[in-house]
């Protein structure tokens, strides 16, 4: 029960500190009497809307997010995340798939990849079903993790195609977002 609570309490000082971020303001820590550490808002939010896809099948493929909504902090290069401070620091991802019926059977499954300087740290998959209508999927990836000053966090989707097939005709939704929880090392 104690760690219930203790994951409710901390659940609410992440949406406390991401409320102030988003309002583009510091969030003061009280480190001792001659000190005050100010937390550099970290915050950020990337998508795509109705893009075509494209891709290699059975071989991870970036996602091309073009339209950057807001980065406090300018921790966005092109879709990747970098951190420059060590810290805690919580991601979303969403990708939504959609396609013609007439390309049901060249689809087998889809991946959402979430990488942490490389090495898969978050994965969602979907099997398509291979239904009469038209197909529409949505994956999401949601963490929480460490990362080191020079981290990069960045997403990749790999479809399992039929040879010989590597777009289809409708297209995908992406986003990808994130911000701040804690810093790592505080000053003494």
């Amino acid at each position: 029960m104690k760690k219930i609570a203790v994951l409710i309490i901390t659940l609410i000082s992440c949406f406390n500190i991401y409320a102030q971020v988003i309002k583009n303001t510091t969030v003061p820590a009280k480190i001792n009497e001659a000190k005050t550490l100010v937390v550099k808002p970290v915050a950020f939010r990337i998508h795509m809307t109705n893009q075509t896809l494209f891709f290699t099948s059975l071989k991870p493929n970036v996602i091309d997010m073009p339209v950057k909504e807001f980065d406090l902090g300018g921790n966005i290069s092109g879709n990747n995340f970098k951190a420059f401070d060590a810290g805690v620091y919580h991601f979303d991802a969403t990708l939504s798939i959609n396609y013609n019926i007439e390309e049901n059977q060249i689809i087998n499954r889809f991946h959402l990849y979430m990488y942490r300087n490389g090495a898969l740290i978050g994965m969602c998959s979907v099997m398509n079903p291979k239904t009469s209508v038209t197909a529409e999927y949505t994956m999401s990836i949601s963490t929480t993790v460490m990362l080191q000053k020079g981290d990069v966090i960045n997403l990749a989707y790999e479809v399992d195609g039929n040879q010989g097939h590597d777009s289809m005709t409708r297209g995908i939704d992406a986003s990808f977002s994130g911000f701040k929880v804690q810093v790592e090392n505080q000053a003494n």
